[in-house]
């Protein structure tokens, strides 16, 4: 499913991707914009496009809810701001899959 990311920035997102196991179930979108960018522009919090497809997204939130309540070893790797934007994106992923989303201006999934 492709959905915007707004929540977490593109550098922090590649970064916490391996962590949580799911590097290969999300695609970043490469599109003329963002094959131009520079180093400073990866660390800035623009909108980008995803394709995801994760096979169990409910892991997914326990795994981010046991990091928020304990001190787990991800909890030590990573920094605060980075984790609950991740965890947001999570949760926006799950609404977004719950509600459905746009094929044509006329049909929904």
């Amino acid at each position: 499913m492709k959905k915007l990311v707004t929540e977490i920035s593109k550098a922090s997102l590649m970064k916490l991707l391996p962590i949580f196991g799911i590097d290969s179930q999300i695609k970043i979108s490469e599109d003329t914009e963002t094959s131009n960018d520079n180093a400073e522009s990866l660390l800035e919090k623009k909108p980008f496009y995803i394709e995801e497809n994760i096979g169990d997204l409910e892991r997914i939130l326990s795994i981010c809810d046991d990091v928020d309540c304990s001190g787990t070893p991800i909890r030590k790797r990573i920094e605060s701001e980075d984790f609950f934007g991740f965890w947001e994106f999570v949760l926006n992923i799950q609404k977004q899959r719950e509600f459905g989303c746009p094929i044509t201006n006329i049909e929904y999934i």
